[in-house]
């Protein structure tokens, strides 16, 4: 397995998002793309999981292609 460490934007302390335990009692944690930094708590979106982080790259990326075009 392998592990995917994130990078808290406030501190910088790199972590696994998927051990952090305060997140795994939480009802939304199943498709929640919030992450929380054990070390300082700062909450932030994990752009690799949100769906609407991904929804808006892809209309952007077909304005930027339309403009080549």
């Amino acid at each position: 397995m392998t592990e995917k460490l994130f990078s808290c934007p406030l501190c910088g302390n790199r972590f696994d998002p998927q051990e952090h335990l305060a997140c795994g009692s939480c009802p939304l944690h199943k498709d929640c793309s919030m992450v929380c930094c054990p070390a300082c708590g700062y909450s932030t979106v994990d752009a690799s999981q949100s769906k609407a982080v991904k929804w808006i790259s892809s209309i952007l990326k077909k304005d930027a292609d339309r403009e080549k075009a």
